[in-house]
């Protein structure tokens, strides 16, 4: 009997490493295909022959366009190159030159969204502790808050940044399930509250094309969502407390939330100011990478499903999912892939910014104890 624990202790690090390496695996492949197969990485240049050129543009003027390509500097004259509708020249940017359009000083600022959500956030899971007699002070809540972004964002698949959370409040509460229940919870407003309010802007933009796909999902969920809700305050209490072993009584703390109805709306109407934040986020990304053409509603729809597809267990960190999720949506709308993709791409690092702030608490922390 002594020896089995150790053969435990390495069976469940052998699947950690088997998970962690599959989602590896996984969000390498999406990579794979997104670089290789879906975005180019240099710009393609329309001739007037139907040909294109690829390159790197080096100067666009009206006289026509230069062009390093293969090392060398390519000149096309404008009556070389095929225009467009509006007089333009028919130019394609690619991966390299979108980023290179980044404004920075455009993008620094709408980062700080972010950080007003880990600020909320912090509110929200302090009032769910709370509930649970679980007393946290709110700058305590906050740096639990920015650890388990840290942790989520850096090292995705081994430790997540929901159980780092649960860890650490733990230690404030009798045991690991309320904590636990407490994370989960967070987590079940946060997806609501994102359905919810990506339905209300689906149904005042009702019957458009480029939403169909994204209605049958988002109403899927809805629905789904409110035959749960129905289920968990509807469901007697005494059925989940006549039994006694371990997944009953984590129900059992699960449904003590039916007793607090006003904390759930309370935290429930908060995270809206969450998803609000993140849109305004990324509709500024947008923005400093200079796309102008897309509708601010369009933002409200698009960005949570890439959230909603995210936070599924797929990839580390969402990384890929992401990506993909955003070509496939905003290509709809008439936005490049590769800008999509970038686009994509800063939303990650925006928040792995904030979260550097966990990054320093968490060590902190080990400071202290030495």
């Amino acid at each position: 009997m002594v020896s089995s624990q150790p053969e435990k202790v390495a069976s469940s690090n052998l699947k950690k490493a088997l998970v962690f390496f599959i989602r590896l695996f996984i969000t390498l492949g999406f990579f794979y295909y997104l670089f290789f197969h879906l975005i180019h990485f240099q710009d393609e240049i329309f001739l007037a022959n139907g040909q294109k050129v690829q390159g790197f543009i080096e100067r666009i003027s009206d006289d026509g366009i230069s062009l390093k390509t293969a090392g060398e500097s390519l000149w096309l004259e404008k009556e070389k190159l095929q225009k467009s509708k509006e007089g333009m020249f028919s130019v394609k940017m690619g991966f390299v030159s979108v980023l290179k359009k980044l404004d920075v000083k455009l993008f620094l600022p709408f980062v700080l969204f972010f950080l007003l959500n880990a600020i909320i956030g912090a509110l929200r899971f302090q009032w769910l502790l709370a509930s649970q007699k679980v007393i946290l002070g709110y700058s305590q809540s906050l740096k639990v808050t920015f650890m388990g972004l840290f942790f989520g964002n850096f090292l995705p698949g081994f430790t997540g940044g929901d159980l780092v959370k649960a860890y650490y409040i733990s230690k404030e509460s009798s045991g690991i399930a309320k904590s636990l229940i407490a994370v989960l919870i967070d987590r079940v407003i946060g997806l609501a509250s994102l359905i919810v309010l990506v339905a209300l802007i689906l149904t005042l933009q009702w019957g458009k094309a480029e939403f169909y796909l994204a209605s049958l999902l988002i109403f899927s969920c809805f629905f789904t969502m409110v035959l749960g809700l129905i289920f968990f305050f509807c469901c007697p209490k005494k059925w989940v407390y006549q039994k006694n072993n371990a997944l009953f009584r984590i129900l059992q703390t699960f449904y003590d939330y039916q007793e607090h109805k006003k904390v759930l709306f309370k935290c429930f109407s908060i995270t809206f100011f969450i998803h609000i934040s993140t849109n305004i986020a990324v509709y500024g990304f947008a923005l400093a990478l200079g796309i102008h053409t897309i509708p601010w509603y369009t933002y409200f729809v698009y960005v949570p499903i890439g959230f909603l597809l995210m936070a599924l267990p797929i990839s580390l960190a969402g990384w890929g999912v992401g990506e993909a999720a955003y070509s496939f949506m905003f290509t709809k709308v008439g936005l490049p892939p590769e800008q999509a993709v970038v686009l994509s791409i800063l939303v990650k690092i925006g928040q792995m910014l904030i979260s550097l702030i966990g990054g320093f608490v968490w060590l902190s922390l080990g400071m202290r104890k030495k």
